[in-house]
């Protein structure tokens, strides 16, 4: 319900939501898996456990509702 010039304002002011959490080096992949789980805000489902090893431990911003499985993808690509 805002007007394009009021969001762009928001955004110029710093009035915006960035929503992040942080992976620590030396989880398992198991563990990455339901620190996602616990993420509020999150959608979809991760039905397989990633491969030990190909989550990279970092910190990530996200989107409201972005799917948890496009998350472990982005993870599996850095």
């Amino acid at each position: 319900g805002m007007s394009p010039r009021a969001i762009l304002d928001k955004m110029k002011n710093g009035e915006v939501y960035v929503r992040r959490f942080t992976v620590p080096e030396g989880r398992t992949s198991y563990e990455i898996v339901e620190i996602l789980k616990s993420i509020e805000g999150l959608s979809g489902e991760i039905t397989n456990i990633p491969p030990e090893g190909s989550l990279f431990p970092t910190t990530y911003d996200y989107k409201y509702k972005e799917d948890r499985t496009a998350i472990v993808n982005r993870m599996q690509s850095l």
